[in-house]
């Protein structure tokens, strides 16, 4: 009974997919009603059926004629979509386009109903794929993958742009249309999960397809407007062909192309021929004591390949036409970019031959490096090693039967430093050495007229160029068919994107689970699979591009770690790092135009990471809990212990020095040695560059909680960066709002070296006054017969005491006053937990001068909140079993008291004279009305006095009765509130 209700369903469906043929090919040759009618009878009841019949989805997934039709009805629907929704180019506007808002409103009607059709029977398609491989191979040899791939692209170029009309009521129907196509474009990812599920073979044909950018388009046009059907036929691997026909069917089918692959060993056919004979490659390495590594059997495969006769390859060739449907180049069309395995085998080791020619100069700086180089002389020289990392990748196409699913453990040879900690620093004075060059006035008038002038935008590239250059318009086939859906798509409907490339390169781990092999052999192979589309999705550009948007799609719609979209994302970054490709991704995702020192793809793939090393380091038990049992801890494992020499090293060599850069920058700006209109980046720029870099401090805050990698932190003296990192914001950044508007006042003032006074100021008879501390010049007659009116002072504005009493400031959108709020805490805090019982640290901050600039953090900071208490841990944390940092704590006590007292005795005038002045006119001032923010500046301005013995006792004791005292007030506070509120 369930197979003739599935034979009936099958002939209805076919009966109605012979009339959405006609259809979509003539509109108005089919009456609407009769559409209809087809609609409710047999395309929602075959939809129903196929959902909760397990027998229907069998027939009509073994119905090769079904599936036929079903792709002659894509091929037609197709055009007849484009002709609605897309409009053509237009000669007398502008930009050559014209709009398709009004035409998508004008066939709003005709447009819903044809798309919830297709979307049915996209629908339909999707539950036949779950009967499994029959299904499966069934759809791909009729070819309507093909027809779904060019719905995809008709669905993201309609939804990718926004709306180009008038506004009125059609850009109501046109918000529908794009809903409708939205859905359509969900069902369409569902159908391509469907088809690779749990089918390796087909999961390498969708990778091919999508991202081989040496093939053309998998969406690009037929001549002539015919049928990609009738102008291709089935290869051997695709149709019902006898075994013994198949050198006739290949002739048959491609007489022309029959023998004409090339030896390129970039090209497809050499991928399929790597991913079949990779395993017997390495077994042969093996047996001959050689190397297997990825290199090294890429290198063999390579061998082969070139003395392989041109009739085998021409097999190989037509294996790679079968799963892709698409010819192969011939011989003298080579492909122009360098993609495929052998490629990227042989840029790993260059990479590595670059990595070992470099890292013995590393230490010491080039002969060419002279004192005067400037900064961008220096960049330039080293922009040839900006890849050179120490990339160890893990085994490709290496998994043999005995091989185990644990990678190995790292050894000693992994930890070792590849940049000394001067280094960076002398990367940090170059820069600002060439910034003072800039900024001095007779230097920069002398360099320009000695050299042409260099723009900001020549220096960094034009933004707008950068733009067109890296971004085209969405939806062109040229930037991959599925790299836009990202920009489409919510959080709640792209899920099944990150499902596809996660089924493709994360292997299933446990036996029992979906996919696992039955045998040892096929275990291994399907492993081995796994990796090769892992490597083939970096290799490809547009693989890239769709991992660098679904990554930035983390950023832009800030999904926490407990959403099932970001879980995806750590487990596809986790297989890249297991494949030991994360170096060469964070460096695929890094644009060398910009000027962004992280970008957000590279800060997304920092936070990935820092889930990932956390997960991992709770999941193994640490060496130190193994001592005496004989077992050695697996983690950290070699790959991780690579990704983190690359991160420190890419610490070390970009990020702080660039930063610092930045930051000393903002400094000089505050001090009015430099214009805020020479700083070089916009606060969109900033507020990107401090994500990625509290990103960094993030995942080396997890990396101290692991004892092998704070002993790997601790050699390669990581603290001189953490330091560094604290001089400059202490000395730059301002801890509260009111020092920022201060330093807004002019520049003679500015330099003034006088100490701060209390002026009043002139303020409405209805406003309470307010005594701020203001400069006065150092050269104003002071003398005992001068007038006090007759002091040079600086009246700021009442709207600037204001912004500094509620905390916002007139400029806060000015990059150079960028404030960068709880870096300085939390590079405290990694500091801190680096130094926990650790006398090398320890000596290391001494070395640095990091006691004193801890010793600073114990001021109060409006953009650091709680930062004295971290930093009262780290100051016991660096002085616990260390007797010389004691004697450092102690020296500075003893100069802040000396400080004191020289400030006691040199300052009695002044404090004469300030309170002459505040008994004379301003008597009326109480000392109550002074501003919590003045008491706050001078607080923060002045060294404690007591022993940092005493203040570190003192915050440790109070700090739960000072949270609990917070508490009360606040609650206090509320309940006065309320009982004004019934007063009133």
């Amino acid at each position: 009974m369930a197979i003739r209700d599935g034979k009936a369903n099958a002939f209805r469906l076919r009966l109605a997919l012979q009339a959405l043929i006609v259809h979509f090919k003539s509109a108005t040759f089919i009456r609407e009603r009769t559409m209809d009618m087809l609609d409710s009878r047999v395309l929602k009841q075959v939809l129903g059926a196929t959902a909760r019949q397990q027998e229907v989805r069998q027939v009509l997934g073994n119905d090769r004629r079904m599936w036929d039709e079903l792709e002659e009805v894509f091929e037609a629907a197709v055009p007849s979509f484009e002709r609605r929704s897309v409009a053509g180019p237009d000669p007398n506007s502008p930009e050559f386009d014209s709009p398709s808002g009004p035409l998508i409103a004008a066939n709003f009607t005709s447009l819903v109903r044809d798309i919830d059709r297709v979307n049915d029977l996209v629908v339909i398609c999707k539950n036949i794929l779950a009967c499994g491989d029959g299904a499966q191979d069934n759809a791909a040899k009729s070819r309507v993958d093909q027809g779904v791939f060019k719905i995809i692209s008709v669905c993201v170029k309609v939804t990718a742009r926004g709306y180009d009309g008038d506004a009125g009521p059609d850009e109501e129907k046109w918000q529908t249309v794009v809903n409708d196509y939205k859905k359509l474009l969900i069902n369409c990812l569902q159908f391509l999960n469907n088809l690779v599920a749990q089918n390796e073979r087909r999961k390498l044909m969708l990778w091919v397809q999508l991202f081989d950018s040496t093939t053309d388009s998998v969406i690009a046009p037929m001549a002539n407007g015919e049928s990609s059907k009738g102008k291709q036929s089935e290869s051997p691997l695709e149709s019902d062909v006898q075994p013994g026909e198949t050198d006739q069917a290949v002739a048959t089918a491609n007489p022309t192309n029959s023998k004409s692959y090339g030896m390129s060993t970039d090209s497809g056919p050499f991928l399929v021929y790597v991913g079949k004979i990779g395993l017997e490659v390495r077994r042969d390495l093996a047996d001959r004591g050689e190397k297997c590594d990825p290199i090294d059997i890429a290198k063999a495969c390579q061998k082969r390949w070139e003395v392989m006769i041109p009739e085998e390859q021409a097999v190989w060739g037509e294996t790679y036409q079968g799963l892709t449907g698409k010819p192969t180049a011939s011989p003298g069309q080579s492909s122009s970019k360098n993609d495929g395995v052998i490629a990227l085998a042989n840029k790993i080791q260059q990479l590595r031959a670059d990595f070992e020619n470099y890292n013995g100069s590393a230490a010491q700086p080039s002969s060419e490096e002279g004192p005067d180089m400037s900064f961008g002389t220096r960049r330039a020289l080293a922009a040839p090693y900006e890849k050179t990392l120490p990339l160890e990748v893990s085994s490709y196409l290496a998994h043999g039967v005995d091989d185990k699913a644990t990678p190995p453990p790292a050894m000693e040879s992994d930890y070792r430093m590849a940049y000394n900690a001067s280094y960076g620093a002398d990367i940090l004075q170059q820069g600002k050495d060439d910034l003072m060059k800039r900024l001095d006035p007779l230097t920069e008038r002398s360099r320009r007229m000695t050299s042409p002038p260099v723009s900001r935008t020549a220096e960094y590239g034009s933004e707008e160029d950068s733009e067109d250059e890296d971004f085209g318009v969405p939806g062109d086939d040229g930037r991959g068919l599925l790299t836009d859906v990202p920009l489409i798509l919510g959080p709640n409907e792209i899920e099944v994107l990150p499902m596809i490339i996660l089924s493709g390169i994360v292997p299933p781990l446990l036996p029992n689970s979906p996919g696992y092999g039955s045998t040892t052999e096929e275990t291994c192979a399907i492993r081995n699979m796994h990796t090769v589309r892992c490597h083939f999705l970096l290799a490809q550009d547009n693989g890239r591009n769709l991992l660098r948007e679904l990554l930035i799609f983390v950023a832009a719609w800030d999904l926490r770690e407990d959403e099932l979209y970001f879980k995806f994302m750590v487990k596809i970054m986790e297989s890249i790092l297991s494949n030991g490709l994360m170096p060469f991704s964070y460096h695929a995702f890094r644009d060398h135009r910009s000027k962004d020192i992280i970008s957000p793809a590279q800060a997304v793939i920092m936070k990935l990471l820092t889930n990932i090393f956390r997960a991992r380091q709770t999941q193994y038990r640490p060496q130190s809990q193994l001592v005496g049992t004989g077992e050695k801890s697996p983690y950290p494992t070699r790959v991780d212990a690579h990704m983190v020499n690359f991160l420190l090293t890419e610490f070390r060599r970009h990020i702080v020095p660039q930063t610092c850069a930045l930051i000393f920058l903002q400094g000089q700006i505050r001090a009015g040695k430099a214009s805020p209109e020479e700083f070089p980046l916009n606060l969109w720029d900033m507020e990107r560059m401090y994500e990625g870099i509290y990103q960094y401090l993030e995942f080396f805050a997890i990396l101290t909680e692991c004892d092998a990698w704070k002993q790997m932190m601790a050699e390669w003296e990581m603290t001189s960066e953490l330091v560094t990192l604290l001089k400059e914001l202490d000395t730059a950044i301002p801890r509260s709002i009111l020092a920022r508007e201060m330093s807004k006042i002019p520049t003679a003032v500015r330099q003034a070296q006088a100490p701060m006074q209390l002026v009043p100021q002139e303020l409405p008879a209805n406003q309470a006054p307010v005594a701020v501390e203001r400069p006065y010049e150092v050269g104003s007659p002071t003398g005992p017969g001068m007038p006090e009116s007759t002091l040079s002072f600086h009246q700021p504005t009442a709207s600037a005491v204001s912004n500094a009493a509620t905390g916002v400031g007139p400029n806060e959108d000015e990059p150079s006053d960028f404030p960068w709020k709880n870096l300085k805490k939390l590079t405290v805090l990694v500091l801190s937990s680096l130094t926990w019982k650790n006398q090398k640290v320890q000596d290391q901050v001494r070395d640095y001068g990091g006691i004193e600039v801890v010793l600073n953090c114990t001021k109060h900071d409006d953009f650091n909140p709680y930062i004295r208490e971290h930093a009262v841990m780290a100051l016991r944390f660096l002085v616990e079993g260390n007797e010389k940092n004691r004697e450092v704590v102690r020296s500075l006590e003893e100069r802040a008291a000396e400080n004191v007292r020289a400030k006691g005795s040199a300052g009695g005038p002044s404090n004469g004279a300030s309170a002459k002045r505040r008994n004379g006119k301003g008597a009326a001032q109480d000392a109550s009305t002074v501003s919590e923010l003045s008491q706050r500046e001078r607080m923060q301005n002045s060294i404690p006095s007591s022993g940092l013995f005493d203040l570190m006792r003192e915050v440790m004791l109070e700090m739960p009765k000072r949270v609990k005292a917070s508490t009360l007030d606040a609650h206090k506070t509320e309940l006065l509130r309320q009982l004004d509120q019934e007063f009133d």
